[in-house]
């Protein structure tokens, strides 16, 4: 049968199982010889133990999308990095991992390419992996534990770490964030956009079931050296009906918006914040898009992805980043979220003109390449 999140499910000895639809339970008994294989994008959620009988193990899969770096952590235990350095059919691959504060002679903070093959990939730490064609990847051995640590480092004023949810369904943020409050800025994760080479903030809220998905690595900022997060498994996201999102909905979004393609940066109000920077704002990480305008607030000469205020009336400095001249929208998105008697103006500082968002949905301009920070400023006007 197919068993529900209450459940004890027993497979017996020697039995081959594959997941192909998203599957759970509460307690998971493998016999003897057991295989349990999850296929790629499938969620397998165990709230509970995991009982091991003798080689069993599981397979779990992931596909990779070609001609894209795709950031990635291990659901299994002492995976190899032989794993993702075989050339297969002609198709390179090339493994590497961040480290902190620790400058490469290419001047950022990337590894050279991970080219042992007995390299051990830890889970919860992010890895960056490059295929020049899509490929499925084949985990194979012991779930990750429980409860996984990650130690988060600053090292030569970088506090970016690259981490991942190691497990095989999607993480609740309102559950992660009694773990996280306080040891990240803006209790912020930076994912990937894969497709567009930007990185995206997503805010971890006790008032949003935003989900992280399964076996996904993400940059963190931390607030503090040596400080822990830990992954656990229950704070996996549980099953319901209804709608999930990748989008925080309590923020307003400020969009830059090129052919239809956009990058965002997040705005809230907080009690306890400041107007200047302060724990509850976030840096901007830029990526690597030639084609999208990166768009970001300037506070105490920061560059933040995500800027929140004690209260309103406020103002801020909007820059954009552009690496070739195209034609701009300026969106604000979820203006329900302010109060009524908020008004919200977007000031052209070069020719002094005002633009209501509340009432207009998108501003067109065109912004030169390089970067711009003295054109526009908004203003929360109560």
């Amino acid at each position: 049968g197919e068993p529900t999140m209450e459940d004890f499910v027993y497979i017996n000895n020697g039995c081959n199982v594959i997941v192909d639809n998203d599957a759970m339970c509460s307690m998971l008994f493998l016999g003897d010889s057991v295989n349990v294989e999850i296929e790629a994008g499938k969620m397998f959620y165990v709230s509970g133990d995991i009982i091991y009988g003798n080689m069993s193990y599981f397979t779990v899969h992931q596909n990779l999308l070609g001609d894209k770096w795709n950031y990635l952590t291990s659901p299994i235990n002492k995976t190899m990095a032989a794993l993702f350095s075989m050339e297969r059919n002609n198709n390179d691959t090339w493994l590497m991992q961040y480290n902190t504060g620790e400058k490469s002679k290419h001047g950022d903070y990337w590894s050279e390419y991970l080219t042992d093959p007995n390299f051990l990939l830890s889970p919860g730490k992010g890895y960056a992996v490059y295929t020049k064609s899509p490929l499925d990847i084949k985990y194979e051995g012991v779930l990750c534990n429980s409860n996984t640590v990650f130690t988060l480092i600053e090292n030569n004023s970088d506090k970016k770490n690259l981490v991942g949810n190691p497990f095989t369904a999607p993480l609740s943020s309102n559950k992660l964030f009694e773990d996280i409050d306080g040891k990240i800025q803006g209790n912020a994760i930076f994912l990937m956009d894969k497709e567009n080479k930007v990185y995206n903030p997503i805010i971890v809220d006790p008032n949003e079931n935003v989900l992280i998905p399964s076996l996904e690595a993400f940059f963190v900022e931390t607030i503090m050296d040596k400080s822990e997060i830990t992954f656990k498994r229950q704070h996996q996201y549980v099953p319901k009906s209804g709608e999930q999102t990748f989008v925080n909905n309590n923020y307003l979004t400020l969009s830059a918006v090129v052919n239809g393609k956009s990058q965002y940066a997040l705005i809230g109000m907080m009690d306890d914040s400041k107007y200047g920077f302060d724990k509850h704002d976030a840096h901007k990480i830029f990526g690597t898009s030639e084609e999208l305008a990166e768009v970001y607030f300037i506070i105490d000469e920061e560059e933040l992805s995500v800027n929140t205020f004690p209260d309103y009336p406020a103002s801020v400095d909007i820059g954009l980043f552009m690496a070739q001249g195209n034609n701009v929208e300026l969106q604000l998105n979820n203006v329900s979220v302010l109060p009524k008697n908020v008004l919200v103006l977007l000031e052209n500082k070069d020719e002094n003109i005002f633009y209501n968002l509340c009432e207009s949905a998108t501003i067109k301009t065109y912004i030169e390449s390089g970067t711009t920070n003295s054109k526009y400023r908004m203003h929360f006007v109560k």
